[in-house]
């Protein structure tokens, strides 16, 4: 047995496994949510007529981000905002003839919102230009199933034919078998992807999360199938490229698409992410 682990091959370091991976960096960005949920308070120093001035920039940063991201890349998947700024961005995104869908959040980030309060921004986000939603799991939703059950089902029905993803939280969820019950919850409730995090107050996704989500998602595969969103503290190329080789992995490379694969991170000042290692 000795002599056996001694002949193994070294597992490869995290930039080699980077190298290898199975999708370029462009590919990734093709699946990546550029998210601005970020917003400036109005001070005696920066009243509201510049808190809003530097608000309407970034959005047009954002846009003009999630189009052009740098040299030889294509745009991204998305971009998601506060829903109170839908209609600006979805404004900027039409100025520009683009192709880029635009998210935005629900009952964010504490999951805190009632079945009708769910219902009701679905609706008012939808009506202003919104293509897709991700929304909060609640908190309890794994102690009252039934319950979470019902607020998913009719925020499915609001959402229509718009892509739903679900937010599970995978940072205050202690097991992976949690994982893996608020991934079915989000599963049953009609969800398009189940996305890992906020990135507000929680831990962020880690692999070990990763492959909890993908171990209940491959076990709907052969039904309807569903989308798998990673968020929170995704910042460079290598992390993403390592998440992406599980869902390889775990799910097939019919996952490695941007209709089954979404990655969420902030806008970074030059460019989408921080560095590539």
């Amino acid at each position: 047995m000795a002599t056996e682990m001694t002949n193994q091959p070294p597992r490869p370091s995290l930039n080699e496994r980077a190298v290898r991976s199975v999708m370029t960096p462009s590919e990734l960005i093709a699946c990546i949510d550029l998210t601005y949920l970020q917003e400036a308070e109005p001070t005696d120093d920066h009243p509201d007529s510049t808190v809003d001035a530097a608000i309407a920039q970034a959005i047009v940063d954002l846009c003009a981000i999630a189009e052009d991201p740098g040299p030889g890349t294509p745009g991204v998947a998305a971009v998601c905002v506060w829903p109170h700024l839908v209609a600006r961005t979805r404004a900027e995104l039409t100025r520009r003839g683009s192709s880029v869908r635009l998210a935005t959040v629900v009952a964010f980030p504490s999951g805190e919102a009632t079945p009708q309060e769910r219902v009701d921004e679905i609706g008012s986000v939808l009506a202003v230009g919104a293509d897709e939603i991700d929304m909060v799991l609640a908190a309890d939703a794994l102690e009252e199933p039934g319950r979470a059950g019902e607020e998913l089902q009719a925020a499915r029905a609001a959402a229509g034919s718009h892509v739903l993803k679900v937010i599970i939280e995978t940072g205050r969820l202690e097991t992976g078998d949690a994982i893996q019950a608020a991934t079915r919850l989000a599963i049953d409730g009609g969800a398009d992807f189940v996305k890992s995090s906020t990135g507000k107050g929680w831990p962020g996704i880690n692999l070990r999360a990763a492959r909890a989500m993908c171990a209940e998602i491959a076990a709907d595969a052969p039904g309807q199938p569903v989308g798998i969103k990673f968020s929170g503290g995704i910042r460079t190329l290598a992390f993403a490229q390592e998440l992406a080789d599980i869902v390889e992995e775990d799910l097939g490379p019919e996952w490695l698409q941007p209709d089954r694969l979404r990655f969420g991170t902030s806008c970074q000042p030059t460019g989408i992410f921080a560095s590539s290692q």
